[in-house]
C-alpha cells in the first residue's frame, strides 16, 4: 500500500462515521487527527529536512509549526491552514481531557473538507522546499535553525517563568548543573550572533556550539514535559492536572451561567494544557 492509498484509507474511516451520534463523533477525531499528523510528520521529515525522533513527539500543533516556518522560507502563504491545524489541535485536546466532551459536526466537517486540498498543497509545497533547498547555503539553514529553536525558548520561558520548573529541579541530574538558568542568556547571544552573522566567514565555532546547547536543553525539557503531563503531574511546580469547569455569570434572580469555563491544567498554578470559555 503506497502513502496516498494510506492516507485515502484514513479520511475512508471518517467518512464511514455517523456524525449524527454524539459519541461516535468523539471517535471521528482520530482519522482526521491521524490524518494530519502522519502528514505533517512525512512532509516535514522527507520533504523539509526535520528530525523524525524529534518531530514524532509533537503534538499536531507544534508539527504543524516547525513544517509552516520551513515553507514559509521559501514563500508559500501558510497562514490559510493554521485555523484548520486549531480546530483540529482543539477537538484532540478537549477528547483527551473531557470525558464528557463531544465535538461539533460542523467542526469536523471544517476540518474533513480542508483535508484533501490541505493535502495536495503540502505535498507540492514540501517537494518545491525540497527543490530549493538544495541550494540553500548553510549559513540559511543555520539561521533557519536558530530562529525555530528561539521561537521554542520564547514559548517556554513565558510557560515556566524565571523560576526552574519542578520537572527540572527534580532530575537527579541537573542538581548540581541547574541547566535551565543558561536558556535565556543562550538564547539572547543566539539572536545577538544572527544580526551579525551574513557569511560563511561571520560564522564561528562558539555560534556552533551556541545553537547546539540550545538545541539539547529545549529537547530535554520537552521531554519531562512530556513525562511529567503523562502522569498528570505539573511539570511546573509539581502539583497535580486536573479538568475543571467553571461557571460564569448568573445572578441571585437568574443563576443559570451565561457561560461554562473548561479547564485542563495545573490546581495550584498557572500551568495550563488546554482551556475555553463555552456560551451557553
Amino acid at each position: 500500500m503506497d502513502f496516498n492509498e494510506r492516507m485515502e484509507l484514513i479520511l475512508a474511516a471518517f467518512d464511514n462515521i455517523d456524525l449524527d451520534d454524539k459519541y461516535l463523533r468523539r471517535l471521528a477525531v482520530k482519522p482526521l487527527h491521524d490524518f494530519f499528523q502522519i502528514l505533517l510528520l512525512e512532509v516535514g521529515v522527507n520533504h523539509c529536512h526535520l528530525l523524525r525522533d524529534t518531530l514524532h513527539n509533537y503534538p499536531v500543533s507544534a508539527r504543524w509549526r516547525d513544517v509552516q516556518h520551513c515553507l514559509e522560507l521559501i514563500g508559500e502563504d501558510t497562514d490559510v491552514w493554521t485555523q484548520t491545524i486549531n480546530t483540529l489541535h482543539k477537538m484532540r485536546r478537549k477528547n483527551e481531557h473531557n470525558d464528557y466532551h463531544y465535538p461539533k459536526k460542523r467542526a469536523l466537517l471544517f476540518v474533513r473538507e480542508s483535508a484533501e486540498k490541505f493535502m495536495d498543497w503540502i505535498l507540492s509545497a514540501g517537494t518545491e522546499y525540497l527543490r530549493q533547498s538544495k541550494g540553500f547555503s548553510f549559513i540559511q539553514k543555520f539561521e533557519s535553525h536558530a530562529r525555530a529553536y528561539i521561537r521554542r525558548t520564547d514559548y517556554i520561558l513565558h510557560q515556566y517563568g524565571e523560576k526552574t520548573p519542578y520537572s527540572v529541579s527534580e532530575d537527579i541530574l541537573a542538581i548540581d548543573d541547574d541547566p535551565y538558568p543558561r536558556l535565556k542568556p543562550i538564547r539572547d547571544t543566539l539572536e545577538l550572533r544572527m544580526a551579525a552573522i551574513r557569511s560563511i566567514q561571520d560564522l564561528t565555532a562558539e555560534d556552533l556550539d551556541c545553537l547546539i546547547d540550545i538545541v539539547k536543553e529545549i529537547e530535554r525539557l520537552d521531554a519531562r514535559e512530556d513525562a511529567y503531563v503523562k502522569y498528570r503531574v505539573c511539570p511546573k511546580c509539581g502539583s497535580k492536572i486536573v479538568e475543571t469547569q467553571t461557571a460564569i455569570g448568573g445572578s441571585p434572580d437568574d443563576p443559570v451561567p451565561s457561560a461554562i469555563r473548561c479547564r485542563v491544567g495545573c490546581e495550584k498554578c498557572d500551568f495550563e494544557l488546554f482551556s475555553e470559555t463555552v456560551e451557553i
